[in-house]
Formats: structure tokens, C-alpha cells, sequence
């Protein structure tokens, strides 16, 4: 029987009234049903809009069920012409917008989002206002910037590139062909390796997705979760965290999906050298430098493992700030 959030939260409450061994509630805005244990905070309950998540009782915490348990509805839509980017003003160093130029050309008719720290904050208080206090909370620009970029591909859809990534002449024929051939849904990039690529861990600032993927709820979820993470930033909000997530709903699809349901909400990943050759090319550029200087560290990317022979002709960057004027950005 499908029931209401209120008479769910309400039903949840009774189970829980009647069981004195009762602790904690995980309740299910998805599902509108729930999983026992005791002493909830119904009025968090209530106001909690991610699916499955933790529920605080006293000084004790139970990890939930995951947000994605159970095969998800198919995703069936595809990824929507918007492009995210983000800065902290709007104020951006002349290469970077140049770069940023570059999408334009590559992309036209899509909708280009420049996204800035005032956005962001917005965007957590609009949409997700009962977790405003972990993007407050957190003490570097580069976190907030992270755990956002969750945010607009997940309530946006799109593609989301960090400004120093410049797509390829091929982008728009690679993004079709990750939609018809692999049924994506979202398309993930391994970060640069000087081994096996298909091994390195996943990297975020490439990012293509349909919108209200349930890969990103689960996303959320865990970020939540472990955003005070004492092992670093790529752990708390980067993507170390989203390689934690593509297992766990990795295993949720097979364990729950039929096979043909889980290739239609299924995420492909690219290794850094096949997404380089015909997505985009990522330059690691430093843009702290006084004045807004842009540096492209060679040692740098050796070491990092980047294979630039391999890469589209975007790769070079020379080519893709030949004779382009910077936007103004509105």
C-alpha cells in the first residue's frame, strides 16, 4: 500500500511507539514506508527530502539504508543541453575565459551556466536548506565547490567542466554516443594514471548526467554524511567520495536490477586517456599566481600521468586560445 510522507512518518511512528527495543527509524520519502529500530526524530523526518537518510537519536547515529536501495526507477531521460561552470565571481583570469569561450563554438544552442559562490549558497538554501549548515561548515572554497557541483547535476542535469577543461571539436558526437551505444545516463572519468588507467580513481570535474539521477541522491547522502572527513578533501567531497558511491550503486544494481533495467540507469567510465581523445582535455592549470596568472606545470602533468599525444588537439593549449576573445559573463 502507497501512503502519503505524513501517514508514513505517521505509521513509522506507531511501529516505533509499540517496540521498546526500538532506536532509530530510516524513512523512505521514495518508498513512503519505512525500517524500524527506534526513537526518531520525526520532525527531522519529516523535512528530510533525499530518500533514505540517517536519523540522529541522543549522541548515537545509525548508517541508513542507501538512498537507492531496491532497483531505482528507470532513467530514461537523457543528458539536457546545460553546461555548469563555476568561479567564485564573476570576475574570471583571461585564459580561463577564454577556455571557457572555447564551449561556446563547441556548443552552440546550449544554455551555459556560470555558477558563483553567491549562487551556490543560494542554490543549498532554495534546495537542500536542512543541509546549509554542512556547506557553511565547510573551511575551504574547493569543498563547497565540490559538494555544489552535486547540486546542479542532479536537481539540472547537464555537464558540469571545471574551467581549465576545453572540449574537443568531437564532444558533442562523443556525448551521442555514450547516450545510444552504452545507454549513459552519466558519463564519469577516471583521473590521469601512469598505469592502468582503468584502475585509477574516479575524478570530478568532468561530469555529464541526466537530471534527478538517483546515482547523485545517493551522492548527497554520503557527502552528508562524511563531509568533516579527517582524510582530506578528495574523501569529503572529491572523487575518492565518488568512487565510494559508484560501488555502492553499482552493487545495488546488480543485486536488485534486472539486467537490461540497470544498463538504462547505468553510468559509463571513461579512463582519462579515452575521455581525453574525444570529450575534452583537462590543463591543471594554477590560477593563484599574483594577477591572475595561468600556469601550465609540464612536470606537473608527467608526473600526474597525462598522456597528451593521446589526447584530442584540444589537448594543446596554444590551440585553444588561438584568436579567442574572452566572454563577458553576465
Amino acid at each position: 500500500e502507497v501512503h502519503s510522507n505524513a501517514s508514513a512518518a505517521a505509521q513509522c511512528e506507531l511501529l516505533c511507539a509499540g517496540c521498546s527495543r526500538c532506536r532509530f527509524i530510516s524513512f523512505s520519502t521514495q518508498w513512503r514506508d519505512c525500517s524500524w529500530f527506534h526513537n526518531c526524530d520525526l520532525a527531522k523526518l519529516k523535512r528530510d527530502v533525499l530518500g533514505f537518510l540517517s536519523v540522529r537519536s541522543g549522541s548515537r547515529r545509525v548508517h541508513a539504508s542507501s538512498p537507492t536501495q531496491g532497483c531505482p526507477r528507470t532513467v530514461k531521460r537523457r543528458v539536457p543541453p546545460i553546461l555548469h561552470q563555476s568561479w567564485n565571481n564573476r570576475s574570471l583570469p583571461r585564459v580561463l575565459a577564454a577556455i571557457s569561450a572555447r564551449w561556446a563554438e563547441v556548443l552552440p544552442g546550449w544554455t551555459r551556466r556560470m555558477w558563483t559562490a553567491d549562487d551556490n549558497r543560494q542554490l543549498w538554501a532554495q534546495h537542500f536548506p536542512q543541509l546549509l549548515h554542512i556547506y557553511d561548515g565547510f573551511e575551504r572554497y574547493i569543498e563547497r565547490a565540490d559538494a555544489t557541483r552535486l547540486l546542479y547535476l542532479f536537481l539540472h542535469g547537464g555537464v558540469y567542466a571545471d574551467l581549465d577543461v576545453a572540449p574537443c571539436s568531437t564532444f558533442l558526437r562523443a556525448l551521442e554516443q555514450a547516450a545510444t551505444l552504452r545507454s549513459s545516463t552519466i558519463v564519469l572519468v577516471r583521473s590521469a594514471s601512469r598505469q592502468n588507467g582503468s584502475t585509477a580513481p574516479l575524478s570530478n570535474f568532468f561530469i555529464a548526467a541526466a537530471p534527478r539521477h538517483p546515482f547523485f541522491k545517493l551522492a548527497i547522502t554520503r557527502m552528508s554524511e562524511r563531509h568533516r572527513d579527517h582524510r582530506g578533501v578528495l574523501y569529503a567531497t572529491g572523487g575518492y567520495l565518488l568512487q565510494d558511491v559508484l560501488d555502492e550503486y553499482n552493487a545495488n544494481l546488480r543485486n536488485h536490477c534486472p539486467r537490461g533495467v540497470s544498463r538504462l540507469a547505468g553510468v559509463t567510465v571513461l579512463t582519462h586517456d579515452e575521455w581525453a581523445s574525444s570529450f575534452a582535455a583537462h590543463h591543471w592549470l594554477s590560477t593563484w599566481q599574483q594577477g591572475g596568472a595561468v600556469v601550465e606545470d609540464e612536470g606537473l602533468l608527467a608526473w600526474l600521468g597525462v598522456k597528451k599525444q593521446r589526447a584530442c588537439r584540444e589537448g594543446k593549449l596554444a590551440i585553444v586560445l588561438a584568436g579567442v576573445e574572452p566572454p563577458v559573463l553576465r
